[in-house]
């Protein structure tokens, strides 16, 4: 007599000492389907499945008869439909011959459809050319046997011609000899119905374009199923169990790509192969298209396709074989929106990379918070944007690309200009905003009109601006360089972001900004924002060259340049900005005989001004620094304290840290016990007003003193979290520091 297959794999699986997690993975199924044979619910596996149970458990020959003699289905008398031997419909199309990865997906699915007892519906949702038909027929044949009655294939044609729900239902019942069909639609509903009870089949409802149109298709009594895809989420379908495809993980991405071109070949260029699939989204159509294009050229290296697919206003041309490609897959989609719709999901073609706010989304579209993210909702219904987290969406590269061609054709030159400067706009009165509270006293606010700041959201603190401005940091930066922004309003962005790069330290995209607005500022600006334009640049370039590569010198030459012009401008307010950023500058490359000359310009020009002290706190601690480099630190100690005596409540908070950090630091071997309480409140204040580069800095030297001190856990504890902040701000140099320290 034949033993129980549940039992059996059971006591294999425990002689063998894996958990049912751990079968799972060696035999390519998923926990769930382990699960639901040792319990019986699926108790008639594909032979194919029981062969990859049997090789994962490392079975004798008699095991492994004993198994599949367990596994085998009781033969048994077919249905049929007509009771007159119509044969059962076996209307699947040929399996993918392609098919990689989704293990987690396709385990699911199979679980699914084959748990005992309720009509299952799985519904497989995600964009254009993810791959959803394709699992879904991967599924449908590994699960075939036990459907008995038959599997009925229908294109329900979503996205072209959508087919009537009663054409639909009369196929399935011809494909089972039932002929006539009544025409009213709820006596024919009902027919369909009683047709299908009583029966073992699966329908795969392929391409269906909502859950109305699928809704009487599905089988009413237990024993059969159903797989529907769908761009659209089935939301509304009762007791639906949907899978959401995403594009592939890398590795998956990389074996698709070479069952097109074989493993040798991408193997051997492994790097180039991984930048053409993150080019192609990892979108399993796109990659099998590229694919294609290169096996048919095997004179073509994989490299000179990724070069050609870096044009991201070209890409779309090259994901085209024969007549499949991406862009007609795309427009599918895009062609089920009405004309208002096609031109908001044009516009958002209009922003580069990163995930999208609404309010982002506002401003682009000119239209309300609660009308962008309605419109945005209606995108992600057809799967054209993504919904991250609440109030955040994102368009996939490719759909990008697309949405952008369909702006050069939807929306005019005026109208693309337009959208790109209200986004401009809406970053510009963010970081002026963001200034006013984290240097209310400074030059650049009072260089500023107040009104650039008009059309911010509503920060209280500098340190929840420039986390809105890290959430957007990359249209930040993108934004400065978009062909139709104002040369105007580069410049005033440029320029308001100082403290925001400053306390982030994303000195490349700084590096990005500044170079965008020195070049605007050429075209016109006035005398003196052509000199701040020149001094930040200056300063950027100085930083990317200590901190990454370059020359230094380059961004000297600019600053020296912008004092000249801030004197012949009769500024000393702005010449006095400038020298501390000179004298700061030339601290960092090393020169200071050229530090300490500007330094005591500096002083000596803060002495005649009337800022609160704002430029003499800076030129103390200038002078303090090349006082430390010279090792003469009482003068240094000096220097630091005439800047902490400067400070004013609530005028100097952006300079307070770093007056703190100096002092604490210099103040380490001759007053630990200070030198801690110094450090400690620094890193307190950075925080409160968002430096984080500021707060990692004064909490690595606090972690030193503590270190001095010989309280170990406490300078582990500082170090720690300096360490973060390190990584947070892309600080490498700092981020080796403070390894060696707590390795």
């Amino acid at each position: 007599m034949e033993r129980d297959l549940g039992g059996l794999l059971r006591e294999h699986r425990l002689a063998a000492g894996l958990t049912q997690e751990a079968l799972a993975g060696n035999a390519g199924l998923s926990p769930q389907a382990i699960g639901a044979l040792e319990r019986g619910d699926r108790r008639h596996p594909h032979r194919h499945t029981t062969t990859r149970l049997a090789e994962a458990l490392g079975l004798t020959d008699e095991q492994r008869a004993e198994l599949v003699a367990a596994a085998r289905r009781v033969s048994r008398p077919r249905r049929t439909p007509d009771r007159q031997g119509h044969p059962p419909p076996r209307q699947l199309p040929a399996p993918p011959s392609r098919f990689t990865g989704r293990k987690a997906e396709a385990g699911a699915v199979v679980s699914e459809l084959t748990r005992p007892g309720g009509v299952p519906v799985c519904a497989v949702t995600g964009m254009a050319g993810v791959g959803k038909t394709t699992l879904a027929l991967h599924v449908a044949h590994h699960v075939s046997d036990h459907f008995p009655d038959g599997q009925v294939y229908l294109d329900l044609r979503g996205y072209d011609r959508p087919l009537d729900t009663r054409v639909a239902m009369s196929l399935v019942l011809h494909a089972v000899g039932i002929r006539d069909l009544p025409d009213d639609g709820f006596a024919s509903a009902a027919a369909y119905r009683s047709a299908m009870a009583g029966r073992r089949m699966l329908l795969i409802l392929d391409n269906a374009a909502n859950s109305q149109q699928v809704a009487d298709l599905l089988p009413g009594t237990p024993g059969s199923a159903a797989i529907v895809t769908s761009r659209r989420a089935m939301d509304s379908l009762p007791h639906v169990f949907q899978v959401r495809l995403d594009v592939l993980p890398l590795d998956e991405a990389l074996d698709l790509l070479a069952t097109v071109l074989g493993q040798e070949r991408v193997a051997a260029e492994y790097g180039e192969a991984g930048f053409l699939v993150s080019l192609c989204g990892r979108l399993p159509l796109a990659i099998q298209i590229a694919g294609a294009r290169l096996a048919g050229r095997p004179q073509w290296p994989i490299e000179h396709l990724a070069e050609r697919l870096t044009d991201e206003y070209h890409r779309l041309d090259e994901l085209q074989f024969d007549d499949v490609g991406v862009r007609a897959c795309f427009a599918m989609s895009s062609n089920l929106l009405d004309e208002g719709q096609r031109l908001q999901y044009a516009a958002l073609g209009l922003l580069g990379p990163g995930k999208l706010s609404v309010l982002l989304a506002a401003r682009l579209l000119d239209v309300s918070e609660n009308d962008a993210e309605a419109a945005l909702e209606r995108l992600t219904d057809l799967a054209l944007v993504e919904a991250v987290t609440p109030g955040w969406y994102r368009m996939h590269d490719l759909l990008r690309a697309h949405a952008w061609e369909q702006a050069q054709v939807l929306l005019d030159d005026a109208a693309r200009t337009a959208a790109v400067n209200r986004v401009a706009e809406l970053f510009t009165a963010v970081a002026w905003r963001s200034s006013v509270l984290y240097s209310p006293a400074s030059y650049r606010v009072t260089w500023a009109e107040s009104s650039w700041a008009d059309g911010s959201p509503r920060f209280d603190t500098s340190a929840e601006a420039f986390t809105w401005l890290d959430e957007h940091r990359h249209h930040v930066s993108e934004i400065a360089t978009t062909d139709g922004v104002a040369d105007q309003l580069v410049v005033r962005l440029s320029v308001g972001l100082f403290s925001f790069y400053l306390g982030r330290g994303h000195m490349l995209e700084w590096h990005v900004v500044t170079g965008a607005a020195h070049s605007a500022a050429q075209r016109g600006a006035s005398p003196d924002a052509v000199a701040m334009a020149r001094m930040d640049h200056g300063m950027a370039i100085v930083d990317l060259a200590i901190t990454w590569e370059g020359d230094p010198e380059l961004g000297l030459a600019q600053l020296r340049q912008s004092l000249e012009e801030f004197r012949a401008l009769s500024d000393p307010y702005a010449e006095a900005a400038c020298l501390i950023n000179i004298t700061d500058t030339n601290i960092r490359v090393g020169d200071l005989v050229a530090a300490q000359e500007y330094a005591e310009a500096g002083v000596s020009l803060s002495r005649e001004l009337s800022d609160n002290g704002q430029t003499g706190v800076t030129a103390y601690l200038n002078l303090g620094d090349i006082h430390g480099r010279a090792g003469d630190h009482e003068r240094q100690v000096e220097c630091y304290r005439e800047s902490l005596g400067l400070l004013r409540p609530g005028c100097h908070e952006q300079l307070r840290p770093q007056v703190l950090l100096k002092l604490g630091s210099a103040l380490r071997r001759t007053d630990r016990h200070q030198a801690v309480e110094l450090l400690t409140r620094g890193a307190v204040v950075s925080e409160e007003i968002g430096d984080l580069a500021g707060q990692a800095a004064c909490l690595e030297e606090l972690g030193r003193a503590h270190l001095d001190a010989g309280s170990g856990s406490a300078a582990h504890s500082a170090l720690l979290r300096s360490l973060r902040l390190a990584r947070q701000v892309n600080d490498g140099r700092r981020v080796a520091r403070i390894r060696q320290f707590i390795a």
